[in-house]
């Protein structure tokens, strides 16, 4: 049986992979460095645990921040193209694939757990820095509620 924490963070990975799929050739929850990945197996991006933050207030639930940040690796061809033209639309489908439904919230599909899902914070970028190489750092937060005896 999966723990409440991991359904979530496998649902923010499933959510990305649907949302991903044709435009990343290789996607882990299990993180490797850019220097690890072949440049013919970019696009790809890993998702990483960071943090579980519990915030407690009297007389409600406890509320779970859990955290995880992206790595997406993509590479060019040469030394012309910027690799920043293939980040940046990777980067647009990431945000889609969190983007709120219409009533505001993004529950990756676990309503029951997560109350939202959103990136937040400082999307950190190379820019293709690394030559035909970039890299970007993607902070995901997610809101979740019943995830122990807390609650």
């Amino acid at each position: 049986m999966s723990s409440p924490r991991e359904t979530a963070y496998a649902a923010l990975f499933s959510k990305l992979s649907a949302a991903l799929y044709g435009s990343v050739s290789n996607m882990s929850r299990t993180l490797k460095h850019w220097s690890d990945v072949s440049p013919t197996d970019m696009p790809a991006l890993f998702q990483a645990q960071t943090s579980q933050e519990a915030v407690a207030e009297r007389g409600k639930p406890t509320k779970w921040i859990l955290g995880a940040t992206l790595y997406l690796y993509v590479s060019t061809p040469d030394s012309v193209t910027p690799p920043s033209t293939q980040m940046n639309t990777i980067l647009d489908l990431i945000d889609n694939a969190l983007a709120p439904d219409n009533i505001g919230q993004q529950t990756l599909g676990v309503p029951s757990i997560v109350m939202w899902a959103r990136i937040k914070g400082k999307v950190e970028t190379d820019e293709g820095t690394l030559g035909t190489i970039a890299v970007a750092k993607i902070p995901v937060e997610i809101v979740a509620a019943g995830l122990g005896a807390g609650n």
